[in-house]
């Protein structure tokens, strides 16, 4: 079995390490890698789309923009590997370095050196010898392994498409603010989201965040109510209690309405969250969705799923991007502010 190196010389994004070959009359290219003896079949030799290398080469499989398996080899990318090396789990070769010729050339339509760095410094940890049906095990083992000898924590890193991404050249420096928000439980809340590993504690407590503002929503009906000069005290009375009493959905799903936009409605629609573009809808799933999280986490007779680490981004994952533009939102615009001249 082959030993993958942790470093390339020449360097890994030099065309030298694969071997191109066009088959005249199909529009296909072979890509070989001699290295490891894999080949594979791509429509374009530069930026090969994924969907079309999949469909001529059988045993290929993206991991969303985490990595790849072909056959029996399996590359994943990592941020946060400093110390490079290689070992045996079982008769599996692991290798952890510098991302491969092949990882480059499958990978390069979607790299900006802006955004991701310079080829030469990311890095991937490579697997030979087991079937996809195990890999993410053996991956996860080879982490275990790592972290315990060093005392360090490689991330999966994904290389997406630039769109997804916020390129340094376009980040705009903070803008000041003259009313600054100071509700401190939303700003708590907040704070542990953004820094939370697991997706769904972090979708809780942006959740936690339009709980908040839905119940002072709840406060301002109430003192409309009580400037209403047209009710009796007995009208005024009812219309509190029904008010307070009101089911735990309708604050929440008024309050996103106000809130979403219409691109995040759009954006909710295309990831499958709810059927429609409506504001009604996104308050409902969200509520529904929240509830799912809270009785997954207390009802200790659920079944326990952990999400995969490799693959597209789960739906948890994309409802925290929701959430978090929510309850950002919430606070900037309905948090009580201080105001500084």
């Amino acid at each position: 079995m082959v030993d993958l190196p942790t470093s390339f010389d020449p360097p890994a994004y030099d065309e030298s390490h694969l071997i191109f070959n066009e088959i005249e009359g199909d529009g296909l290219v072979t890509v070989s890698w001699p290295l490891i003896g894999i080949e594979l079949l791509v429509t374009k030799r530069e930026y090969p789309p994924h969907d079309e290398a999949m469909r001529h080469t059988p045993g290929l499989y993206f991991h969303g923009h985490s990595g790849y398996s072909i056959q029996e080899f399996h590359e994943f990318f990592l941020q946060g590997l400093p110390e490079y090396c290689s070992f045996r789990l079982g008769t599996v070769a692991v290798s952890m370095g510098e991302i491969t010729p092949l990882g480059i050339f499958l990978f390069d339509r979607y790299y900006d050196d802006d955004v991701h760095g310079e080829w030469q410094d990311l890095a991937s940890v490579r697997l030979i010898g087991v079937t996809s049906e195990y890999a993410e095990a053996y991956f996860l083992n080879a982490m275990r392994l790592y972290s315990s000898r060093y005392r360090i924590e490689p991330s999966v890193m994904r290389i997406e498409p630039i769109e997804y991404w916020d390129s340094d050249k376009n980040k705009k420096p903070p803008t000041s603010q003259s009313a600054v928000p100071i509700d401190l439980e939303p700003l708590r809340f907040e704070y542990h989201a953004s820094r939370e590993s697991d997706d769904s504690a972090a979708c809780v407590q942006y959740y936690r965040i339009l709980e908040f503002y839905a119940f002072f929503d709840l406060e301002t009906n109430i003192s409309n109510l009580r400037h209403d000069r047209k009710l009796t005290d007995r009208d005024f009375l009812v219309k509190v209690a029904n008010t307070i009493a009101r089911d735990e959905r309708t604050p929440i799903i008024r309050l996103v309405g106000k809130l979403a936009r219409t691109s995040l409605l759009r954006r909710a629609a295309k990831a499958g969250l709810i059927a429609e573009p409506k504001g009604e809808l996104l308050g409902s799933a969200i509520y529904d969705f929240r509830n799912a999280v809270v009785h997954a986490k207390y009802d200790q007779r659920g079944a326990i799923v952990a999400q995969p680490v490799l693959d597209q981004p789960s739906l948890t994952q994309q409802w925290r991007d929701i959430l978090r533009e929510l309850a950002t939102d919430a606070v900037e615009r309905f948090g009580r502010k201080h105001h500084t001249s």
